[in-house]
């Protein structure tokens, strides 16, 4: 079974800076390692992310993201089992510009769950802050 978490939050920290550069190294190097695929995306002070994997594995990077200094509000726009991934070849994706995230984001929340016709979370669902 896979689990996708689709969340945004408010980057804390500048766009295209060192440290935005090292964050996603050590994200994309340990996504390899872990299994997990997806993608980030930056929209001026926004972060719109698709994380997919084993449950477990996406729970535990979950807890990790909500304790990162460099994320603020984060709200899930969806969580929950997924038949597939939208991001199987990609250790970690990156975008940045513009208002919107990219049309792959809006396939990611369009992927069909085990359950079709059931979401998995009601839309606008606070996340762990």
């Amino acid at each position: 079974m896979l689990s996708i978490w689709i969340y945004t939050s408010r980057a804390l920290i500048a766009s295209r800076s060192a440290d935005e550069g090292a964050l996603y190294l050590r994200a994309r190097a340990n996504n390899r390692r872990d299994g997990v695929t997806g993608h980030l995306h930056r929209a001026r002070d926004r972060y719109a992310q698709v994380i997919e994997g084993d449950p477990e594995t996406v729970d535990a990077l979950r807890a990790r993201i909500a304790r990162d200094w460099r994320h603020d509000g984060i709200f899930t726009l969806r969580e929950g089992p997924v038949l597939v991934r939208t991001f199987e070849t990609w250790d970690m994706g990156y975008g940045d510009g513009g208002r919107t995230p990219p049309r792959l984001l809006a396939a990611a929340l369009a992927r069909p769950t085990p359950w079709p016709g059931v979401p998995t979370v009601p839309r606008g669902r606070r996340a762990l802050n």
